[in-house]
């Protein structure tokens, strides 16, 4: 019987949490909702110790079986599906990872079971939970030093050999230099990409070239504030929706439903009516 992963649960991890698991919930939550409200930004690292997965990352197909290990982005939605069996979860900070992926995109990538690097992350991960129950905080943290040189040594011998859409290592870093400037001038209406180009100094063919997987610089700042009003919303009774669309940026509260609507699938109000109790 195979179930459906839209996303996982929406906890924030500190350390690495290593957990196991078994394919017997359903879950069908908008995963950009979840993403956002979650406040997820760290990798998923899932060996499967029985079953076979398929699944979409972000419009990657994937499939993997007992044995592999598949690498899942959580700061982008995913859809799989896993036959009866169980898994093993490592949820890892991004720093170290993304240090190693030198731009490139990990999410999807499968480590397949017979590769020697993989059936040594394999072994680490197995051992690691086996013994997690037991381990006092120094040898906690010493463990989980050695599950991330061991995660990012695999990573980085086998990451992806085409070159990131739109850039080298240099250019991954701008953009996110450029991304950290927009999320600080969120409430600015006038921000656009001929902000981008004066703050950076860059051509209008080079920018929208490293914003080209988001549709756009203009498309790249809408969700981002987009993204901001969904944690504002959720997150205190304090601002009304049209506070909250005017302190992010948008012309109206008209302009904010309609882009709010296209980006989560609900409007405003109903975030708004939809978050947990304890939320509040």
């Amino acid at each position: 019987m195979f179930w459906r992963e839209l996303y996982l649960e929406p906890r924030i991890f500190t350390n690495i949490d290593v957990k196991s698991s078994t394919s017997t919930r359903h879950r069908d939550d908008p995963e950009r909702q979840k993403i956002i409200a979650g406040g997820l930004d760290q990798y998923c690292v899932q060996l499967l110790t029985s079953g076979d997965l398929r699944g979409d990352c972000d419009g990657t197909a994937i499939t993997a079986s007992s044995g592999d290990i598949c690498i899942f982005d959580l700061a982008r939605p995913y859809v799989s599906e896993i036959s009866s069996g169980a898994r093993l979860t490592v949820i890892a900070p991004r720093q170290p990872i993304d240090r190693v992926a030198g731009g490139h995109s990990l999410h999807g990538l499968v480590l397949r079971a017979d590769d020697p690097l993989a059936r040594l992350l394999r072994n680490f991960i197995v051992d690691v939970h086996a013994v997690a129950g037991g381990l006092q905080a120094d040898d906690s943290d010493a463990a989980e030093a050695a599950l991330i040189e061991v995660l990012t040594m695999a990573l980085a011998r086998r990451r992806p050999e085409t070159p990131p859409a739109g850039a080298s290592r240099l250019g991954h870093r701008f953009r996110e230099r450029m991304l950290e400037f927009i999320d600080s001038r969120l409430a600015d209406p006038a921000l656009n990409a001929e902000t981008l180009m004066l703050r950076f100094g860059v051509s209008r063919a080079n920018l929208y070239r490293l914003f080209a997987e988001d549709g756009g610089v203009a498309s790249a700042i809408r969700d981002r504030r987009l993204d901001a009003a969904w944690l504002a919303l959720v997150g205190t009774e304090a601002a009304s929706v049209t506070e909250i669309a005017l302190d992010l940026g948008f012309s109206s509260s008209g302009q904010f439903s309609r882009a709010f609507r296209g980006r989560f699938g609900v409007s405003p109000t109903k975030a708004r009516a939809a978050r947990q109790p304890d939320d509040t």
